[in-house]
């Protein structure tokens, strides 16, 4: 591994990247905001999910113009980088603590599929169908750690 160039652009620290094509990786923020980066032109397009909505702790890429991000406050987006908002918003998608959201902690897409699964600490692995942006299974793991 070599190191090779420095991006600049978020103003406070990344807490995820994730890339479908070898020139165009997309990062969150805790500024609150998902870069796409075009890496042959040294540019990249900013995303801002609005004052309502947390920053993100992770983001999947699904397909070459389509990504998900998972937020602090529990809402889970779909992007399309011709956009500059979120295409659609589910909010409290791991359920909610009291009044507070479970922050969605992990996010993972198969490359081209139409299928994520998201992650948070309420013990269940949920999938999501991205087409649609509904939910569509959740597997608890809170058998495999606990219940013997």
């Amino acid at each position: 591994m070599a190191y090779i160039e420095t991006l600049y652009g978020h103003q406070a620290a990344v807490t995820d990247i994730d890339c479908h094509v070898k020139e165009r990786p997309i990062s969150v923020s805790m500024d609150r905001t998902a870069r796409a980066w075009k890496l042959a032109e040294d540019t990249h397009l900013i995303f801002r999910g609005g004052s309502k909505i947390s920053w993100a702790d992770c983001v999947s890429v699904v397909k070459d113009d389509w990504f998900v991000t998972g937020h602090q406050d529990g809402n889970l987006c779909l992007w399309m980088t011709e956009k500059k908002k979120a295409v659609e918003t589910v909010g409290l998608a791991h359920g909610q603590i009291g009044a507070v959201g479970r922050g969605i902690h992990s996010i993972c897409g198969l490359k081209g599929s139409d299928m994520v699964a998201t992650g948070s600490n309420d013990g269940y692995l949920r999938l999501w169908k991205v087409s649609s942006f509904q939910w569509v299974h959740s597997f608890s793991f809170y058998w495999i750690a606990f219940d013997h």
